[in-house]
Formats: structure tokens, sequence, C-alpha cells
């Protein structure tokens, strides 16, 4: 029993950690970082945008124009591979929920699950393609093309998603909890 919970509470962390680590190889996420880390960007604005509670233009423009050709491909990449991971992340949430769920004997409609993973999934498309588009505009046509309300909508999906992904998580934690208590309480 305690190695399932176990399971349930790192399996998505591991999930989570290993996807990230690898689409940052294999979008190239150093080579931005290293482009940061030297920029006179003060040191809250050298956090990705996907990782920023609320950003707005000129905090995007300040962003960008730190990138050269090689890192505008690797952010247009991270965006690309970005579709793909948030499927993964949440199979891997929704399936340690589902297990412990269950485990519970189904307290309550899966629903309550489901609903908050897709709403990540629907937020981080929202701010991948919202920022892919913007950044489109800005390679071509410099930072005066940036659209201040793209620019809101992709922060406010940022935003709507890591609240949904702690969300998540959180309830992981709390249904891991109840389930100890109620396995102590029976013993």
């Amino acid at each position: 029993m305690m190695s399932k919970m176990v399971t349930v509470l790192f399996f998505p962390l591991v999930v989570f950690l290993g996807g990230a680590w690898l689409m940052s190889e294999m979008g190239g996420r150093t080579y931005i970082l290293n482009r940061l880390t030297v920029s006179s960007l003060p040191a809250c604005e050298k956090r990705p945008l996907n990782q920023r509670l609320g950003y707005d233009k000129s905090a995007v423009a300040r962003y960008w124009n730190t990138f050269d050709h090689n890192a505008f491909n690797s952010e247009q990449h991270l965006l690309e591979l970005d579709l793909v991971f948030p499927l993964v992340y949440s199979a891997a949430l929704v399936t340690s929920l589902l297990l412990v769920w269950a485990m519970l004997d189904r307290p309550f409609n899966a629903m309550w699950i489901v609903t908050p993973a897709a709403v990540v999934i629907l937020a981080d498309w929202t701010e991948n393609l919202t920022l892919m588009s913007q950044l489109k505009r800005f390679r071509l046509h410099g930072e005066e093309s940036l659209q201040e309300s793209m620019i809101q909508l992709a922060s406010l999906a940022t935003c709507t998603k890591l609240i949904a992904f702690c969300t998540l998580a959180l309830f992981i934690v709390g249904l891991v909890g109840l389930f100890l208590m109620r396995s102590l309480h029976h013993d």
C-alpha cells in the first residue's frame, strides 16, 4: 500500500521533470538561458515566459530582444514541443489521481479530476499558440508589431495553466493524505 502511494505521488513528478528536461534538451532551452544570463535584464525577467505569473507586451519585447537567430529558433521549437508536453504531464497527473481516487472507493465524480487537467491542457495550448503567433510577428516586424491583447491572452493562459497544474498536484497530495488517514484509522 505504501509503495502505491509513493508511486502515485512521484509518478507525475518524474514524468513532469523528465519531460521538461527532455523538452529543454531537444528545444535548446540552455542556449536561451545562457543568453538571458549574460543579458542586462533584471533577474525576475530572465525566467522563461511559460514560468511567469504574468507578463505584458513590454516584458515580452525585453525578453525577446535578448535573442539572436539561434535563440529565436530554439524558442519556436520549444513552443512547438510544448504543444505535446501538456498531454504527457496531464496524463500522468490524471493517472495518479484516478488511482488514488479508486483506492478511496470513488468518493466524488471523476470530472473533478478530469476538468482541471483539461484546463491545464487548453491553457498551455492557448499560451503556446498565442506566443508562437506573436514570436512570428516580432521576428518579421519588431516589437511594435506585438499585440497587447494577444500578449495578455498568453499571460492569462500561463497563469491559468500554472494555477490549475498546482491545484492538481495539491489534489494528489490531499487525496494521498486522505487515503493514509483512512488506512491508519481502519488498522
